[in-house]
């Protein structure tokens, strides 16, 4: 019963936008944890007003001090669900990953240099995102994004102590393309 209720919450709430903020905010789905207002511009393609508006609405939560905003778990899901049912997932997911591989590949120089504590911070922040992008790289077969995202993220966990989490991507990552190498030669 409580599920329903929380669905028809979030169902009336939605209705209540129209159908390109709706579809902005569904976009959101694809961040996990916290997120800048240029990721989102970048990935949901929406504005400071749209945030502003969707906090407003009590449908994101803003946090000045880090300036992210953050989506609640399950709002998050249930515009996951929507976003993959109208099939806007993909892409969305694509652009995300682009976006976090972007973000590597500009702190990949900071992580040797006089920027490295900034450097490993913004990552740090955004290690969720980037996990997630990794995990659809990997499920997308994208192992060109894999090869770029490598470096930068073996940097982070060693510099980090987050050495398992390091070894869990690349497990997944070398599984994954194991896989593609016995199933397609060529692809090597």
């Amino acid at each position: 019963f409580r599920s329903r209720s929380i669905r028809a919450v979030f169902d009336h709430s939605l209705r209540l936008l129209s159908d390109g903020d709706r579809q902005t905010f569904l976009k959101l789905a694809a961040f996990q944890g916290g997120f800048t207002r240029e990721a989102a511009q970048e990935i949901a393609g929406t504005s400071v007003a749209h945030l502003a508006a969707f906090s407003g609405k009590s449908l994101l939560q803003y946090d000045p001090v880090s300036r992210r905003y953050r989506l609640h778990a399950l709002l998050r899901q249930y515009a996951g669900e929507i976003l993959a049912a109208e099939r806007l997932s993909e892409t969305t997911l694509q652009t995300h990953m682009r976006f976090y591989g972007g973000l590597l590949q500009h702190f990949q120089r900071g992580l040797q240099g006089p920027e490295q504590t900034r450097a490993l911070d913004r990552i740090l922040a955004d290690f969720q995102n980037i996990r997630a992008a990794w995990h659809w790289a990997v499920q997308s077969g994208q192992s060109g994004w894999i090869t770029q995202a490598l470096e930068p993220v073996y940097w982070f966990c060693i510099m980090r102590d987050r050495i398992p989490d390091g070894q869990v991507l690349i497990q997944d990552a070398q599984k994954r393309f194991k896989d593609l190498e016995e199933a397609e030669p060529a692809s090597r």
